[in-house]
């Protein structure tokens, strides 16, 4: 953990993409797969067994930039012992609001539960706060992965690819 926070804070002040254009520049647009995070309640790892978060299928966050919209989708398996499991995910909609051009905040809109057929409103007080501190452009990308490192407002830091 102390290894991946060290290397995200070297990285972040080389970032490829202006602070200034990380909304605009259409790069943080598109599906990211979470490959690293702080946060505990994202992982899931207080539920109860067979509701956690299913680490071997990727936890996702789609971005649409232009309509300020956000999607997380976490992949559930219960059930293991009954022909592999029941293999479901849970999402939460999302608005975003800009702060900055770096920085948005976030109103949680609508949980879907198994899938979506369970839903409802999420409370006011479902938001936070999410600042990308790194963004690289397609000509930056190590192999054609582009990464990319955001904080919330919780302290929690998260490392994604796509």
């Amino acid at each position: 953990r102390r290894r991946i926070t060290e290397i995200s804070g070297e990285l972040e002040p080389l970032n490829p993409t202006p602070q200034a254009q990380t909304l605009s520049s259409g790069d943080i647009d598109g599906v990211w797969d979470l490959r690293w995070t702080t946060s505990a309640s994202i992982l899931g790892r207080q539920r109860p067994r067979g509701f956690r978060v299913d680490l071997n299928r990727p936890i996702t966050q789609e971005i649409n930039a232009k309509e300020l919209k956000a999607k997380n989708v976490e992949p559930i398996t219960t059930f293991r012992w009954v022909l592999g499991g029941i293999k479901y995910t849970n999402s939460v909609e999302a608005e975003l609001t800009p702060m900055t051009e770096s920085k948005v905040a976030v109103q949680f809109k609508k949980f879907n539960i198994a899938g979506g057929l369970v839903s409802f409103t999420a409370p006011d007080r479902a938001r936070g706060e999410l600042d990308t501190t790194y963004l690289d452009t397609p000509a930056t990308a190590y192999q054609g992965q582009q990464i990319r490192i955001s904080r919330g407002d919780r302290g929690n830091l998260f490392v994604l690819t796509k």
